[in-house]
């Protein structure tokens, strides 16, 4: 009986034993095992950590752009003007334009202020209010103006030598007297000065006429003017 119990013995039914079945069932039953738990965690993906997932589905940031190009500023070329330096023209235009200066503001006469002895209410006082700007076609005039003592060609000049005011002055007579005396110091000296610089110009004074000689003498002006023309070389 004691023989029976105990397998390690070569006697009795349970001696014999089917060791190459069971280890090749053994086997695949174990095989089997180990490959279903490596694959439940591919099946059952939801069982991953979320932060593993997400390192595998976030895409990386896109690169910074690159800064904007910086824009360029083109300086349009100063042009600068000689005072004392006269330049030719580099193109002759085919048509010449006749530019007017505005008229300045009228002055009331409440913006005046009047002086004691003074030779009208205008033209005999002193304005209070601004001085309105010069012309900026005088001013270029003014800056770019010369002396030439030597001009070789014949001159013509016709003055107005004292001016004609007409009733552009609102004076008493004392006054307006004092006026055209002090215009005919004054345009005397400018006469005397332009004909000591150019000897060989002939200057004609006419008195009492317009600063457009030639609408208020007009008769004059084309007396002198054939005059002079009949004195030039070929006539």
């Amino acid at each position: 009986m004691f023989d029976e119990l105990v397998v390690s013995g070569q006697t009795g039914e349970m001696a014999r034993t089917h060791k190459p079945w069971s280890v090749g069932v053994s086997m695949i039953l174990e095989a089997g095992i180990l490959g279903a738990l490596l694959l439940i965690p591919l099946i059952y993906t939801q069982t991953l950590p979320t932060s593993v997932m997400n390192t595998f589905l976030v895409a990386p940031p896109p690169p910074a752009p690159p800064p904007p190009p910086q824009a360029v500023v083109k300086q349009a070329p100063q042009k600068t003007f000689a005072v004392n330096h006269m330049e030719a023209p580099t193109v002759i235009p085919k048509q010449i334009e006749v530019a007017k200066d505005e008229a300045p503001p009228s002055v009331a006469p409440s913006d005046t202020a009047g002086v004691a002895g003074g030779t009208g209410d205008v033209l005999g006082g002193i304005g209070t209010g601004a001085a309105p700007p010069p012309p900026p076609i005088g001013l270029a005039i003014m800056f770019g103006q010369q002396k030439y003592t030597q001009v070789p060609a014949p001159i013509l000049s016709i003055v107005a030598c004292p001016h004609d005011f007409g009733d552009d002055v609102h004076a008493t007579p004392e006054g307006k007297a004092a006026i055209v005396k002090e215009d005919g110091v004054r345009c005397t000296a400018q006469a005397d000065a332009f004909q000591s610089g150019i000897p060989s110009a002939h200057i004609v004074r006419l008195r009492n006429a317009d600063h457009y000689v030639f609408k208020s003498n007009e008769a004059d002006t084309l007396r002198e003017m054939n005059a002079f023309i009949a004195t030039l070389p070929g006539n």
